[in-house]
C-alpha cells in the first residue's frame, strides 16, 4: 500500500540564515519521508532571495516560489496553500525560524488516523536562538481552552505544530478578507472546527525559537482567573488616578481594537456559514455575536452568562470578550 503523502507549505521574508539552514536540515531529517513541499517567499530582498534558493537546492523534495510583492504572513500563507497538489493526503505549515523534531510528521499523521479529526496540532519547547532551552512546554502556566467556545476567542493550534487533511482547504480557500489581526492558523483551526475537529498531542514537537524578528513570539499572553482579574482592576484604577488622559488613549485603543477584530470575526463567521452546511452548535452559538444585526445585540451576546462565568474561570486569553464589549460602548460614546 502507498504511503500517504504530505505537503510542507513553509513560508518566509527575509530569513535568518542559520535558522532558515537548521530548519531545513529538521525537515530533511524527518523520520516520515514520503513528503514534499513548497517554499514562498514574501517578496524578500534580491540578496535574500538568491540565498533562500541555494538553501532550498539543498533539499530536492523541495521548491521555491518568489513572490513579486509583500503580501504579509497570512496571505503568503495562502498563497503557499494554493500550491497544495490534488495527490498530498496530509498538508503541513512550516515557519522558517522553528526547528522540528525528527518525528513530527510521523506522530501527527498518526494521530489524524487514529482521532478521524480534520487538523491536528502539538505543543511546542520554547528555545532561544542558539538553542537554550526558556521551557520545556508552551503551555505551561497558560490556559488552553480546547473547546470551540474557546477557539473563536484565543487561537491554540499554534501553525508551526499544525497538520491538517488537504480536504479542509476545500472550506478555507480562498481565506476570507484580511486584517492586521488575521491570522492563517487562527482561520485552518475554526475551519477544522467546523468540520471533523481538532486533536492536541501533548507533547512538544516543534521548537519554537525566540528572537528579537519574530512576528508572534511566545510573551505577552497575561494571567486568569479571579485573582488577576482582582489584581488587573487594582492596576487599571492605580493608572486611572495617575495619569486620566492616557486611560482615554487606552480607551481609543481599545475601541479600535474592537472594530477590527469584529470586522474580521464577521468575515469569518459568515464564510464558515456559507461553506459549511451545518456548523456544530457549540461553534455556532460562539460565531452568533458576530453575525447579530445590531451592536447593541452584539453587545447583549458577549456579555452573556456563558461568556462571563468562562472569563472568570480563566478559560480564555488574549482575545477577551468583556473587552470587545468596553470597545462597542467607548465606540459608540466617541461617535456621538
Amino acid at each position: 500500500m502507498t504511503s500517504p503523502s504530505v505537503f510542507v507549505c513553509l513560508a518566509t521574508y527575509e530569513p535568518s540564515e542559520a535558522l532558515l539552514d537548521r530548519q531545513l536540515a529538521s525537515l530533511s531529517a524527518q523520520t516520515y519521508t514520503a513528503w514534499t513541499g513548497v517554499v514562498v517567499d514574501d517578496a524578500s530582498s534580491a540578496y535574500a532571495q538568491a540565498a533562500l534558493k541555494a538553501r532550498v537546492a539543498r533539499e530536492p523534495r523541495l521548491r521555491v516560489v518568489l513572490g513579486d510583492r509583500r503580501l504579509g504572513f497570512y496571505r503568503n500563507f495562502e498563497r503557499a496553500l494554493q500550491l497544495v497538489p490534488d495527490d498530498a493526503r496530509y498538508v503541513a505549515l512550516c515557519d522558517q525560524d522553528d526547528h522540528w523534531w525528527p518525528e513530527k510528521l510521523e506522530r501527527e499523521i498518526d494521530a489524524l488516523r487514529r482521532s478521524g479529526s480534520s487538523l491536528v496540532y502539538s505543543d511546542l519547547r520554547i528555545v532561544e536562538r542558539d538553542g537554550t532551552v526558556r521551557s520545556e512546554t508552551y503551555w505551561s502556566g497558560r490556559p488552553h481552552d480546547q473547546s470551540l467556545r474557546g477557539l473563536v476567542y484565543n487561537n491554540v493550534a499554534t501553525g508551526a505544530t499544525i497538520l491538517f487533511r488537504r480536504e479542509l482547504l476545500q472550506i478555507a480557500l480562498p481565506f476570507p478578507a484580511d486584517s492586521r489581526r488575521a491570522f492563517h492558523d487562527h482561520w485552518l483551526a475554526l475551519c477544522a472546527a467546523a468540520d471533523a475537529g481538532l486533536e492536541y498531542l501533548d507533547e512538544p514537537l516543534v521548537d519554537y525559537t525566540q528572537h528579537d524578528q519574530n512576528v508572534i513570539g511566545a510573551s505577552g499572553l497575561r494571567d486568569v482567573g479571579p485573582l488577576a482579574e482582582l489584581r488587573l482592576a487594582a492596576r487599571s484604577l492605580r493608572e486611572i488616578a495617575i495619569q486620566p488622559f492616557a486611560f482615554v488613549d487606552r480607551l481609543d485603543e481599545i475601541a479600535g481594537f474592537t472594530e477590527e477584530t469584529c470586522e474580521r470575526l464577521e468575515a469569518w463567521a459568515a464564510t464558515l456559514a456559507a461553506r459549511v452546511d451545518s456548523l456544530p452548535p457549540e461553534l455556532a452559538e460562539a460565531l452568533r455575536p458576530f453575525r447579530a444585526a445590531s451592536r447593541t445585540r452584539r453587545f447583549l451576546d458577549l456579555l452573556g452568562p456563558t461568556t462571563l462565568s468562562a472569563r472568570w474561570a480563566g478559560e480564555q486569553t488574549n482575545l477577551d470578550p468583556l473587552k470587545l464589549c468596553v470597545g462597542l460602548v467607548w465606540g459608540r460614546l466617541r461617535r456621538s
